[in-house]
């Protein structure tokens, strides 16, 4: 009832609403209406041309606003599925923790103490806090696929490794290599700035990265002593490369270019830090 009503007020105000121009409210010159024949005699017959003025100045406004938003859509590089997104961003919390549950066993293994072991989580925990300031300016010198299919590659590999390698420093090289993923889940949210249309449509994709960021670290250890207990501490490792390798076919298929405006070298990106 109350959309009914403000229907009927806004078509009073364009039948009874002069057909000038807002230079002439503040001026208050007289303007006629379209030139499309002789000035009607008849009153009514004058605001119905009125009101006709109106309406379609109403829809070249809308034209034009609908071009502007249809310019602005095709200037956007294609957008990957949110399941890819999501994927770059779990491939690389994932593997933050998920071997935790499994130190117990390994420091058996190898013969050493649960206190050296636990370096396989600080040390990885050390290294990816680095190399998360240098994905973003990577990715910005080589662009957002490059970045991400070299680090999720080179992550499986490092994982299939540290499940085969029965040497400790072996197995710690791997682990520190593993890192490299990291740049994944800062791409993933470079690529949803890249293809988002406005504020809010970022805004609703960078929560769905969120709530994968979030919950990773909770499920990985779970789903990590469970694959310790039913195939042993190499199947945590195994587990991840097949992880790895889901993510690399969804972002090898799905993933196009996204940074249309790629920097010529690093310190041109320092210039324009603010």
């Amino acid at each position: 009832q109350m959309r009914s009503s403000k229907t009927l007020v806004v078509i009073v105000i364009l039948v009874f609403l002069p057909p000038v121009g807002p230079r002439a409210w503040f001026t208050r010159k007289k303007r006629h209406p379209p030139k499309t024949g002789e000035h009607p005699s008849d009153k009514c017959a004058y605001r119905l041309s009125c009101f006709h003025y109106h309406v379609n100045r109403a829809a070249l406004i809308a034209r034009r606003w609908n071009r502007k938003s249809l310019s602005i859509m095709s200037a956007l590089p294609r957008r990957p599925h949110i399941i890819t997104i999501t994927m770059m961003a779990a491939v690389a919390v994932l593997s933050l923790n998920m071997i935790v549950p499994a130190f117990g066993e390994m420091s058996e293994s190898f013969g050493v103490s649960y206190a050296e072991i636990s370096f396989l989580f600080s040390g990885y925990l050390i290294i990816t806090g680095l190399l998360t300031l240098l994905a973003g300016p990577l990715s910005d010198r080589f662009g957002r696929r490059p970045v991400a299919l070299f680090g999720i590659s080179v992550f499986a590999v490092a994982s299939a490794i540290c499940a085969v390698t029965p040497n400790l420093a072996v197995l710690f090289t791997a682990r520190i290599i593993q890192t490299v993923v990291v740049g994944s889940a800062v791409i993933s949210q470079a690529v949803i700035r890249d293809t988002s249309t406005d504020q809010a449509d970022a805004t609703k994709r960078l929560a769905s990265v969120a709530i994968v960021i979030g919950l990773a670290p909770l499920i990985g250890p779970t789903a990590g002593g469970v694959i310790a207990d039913l195939f042993g501490w190499r199947g945590v490792f195994w587990a991840q490369t097949l992880v790895a390798i889901v993510a690399l076919v969804l972002v090898w298929f799905d993933l196009k270019e996204t940074n249309q405006h790629k920097s010529s070298t690093f310190f041109a990106q320092i210039r324009d830090y603010p």
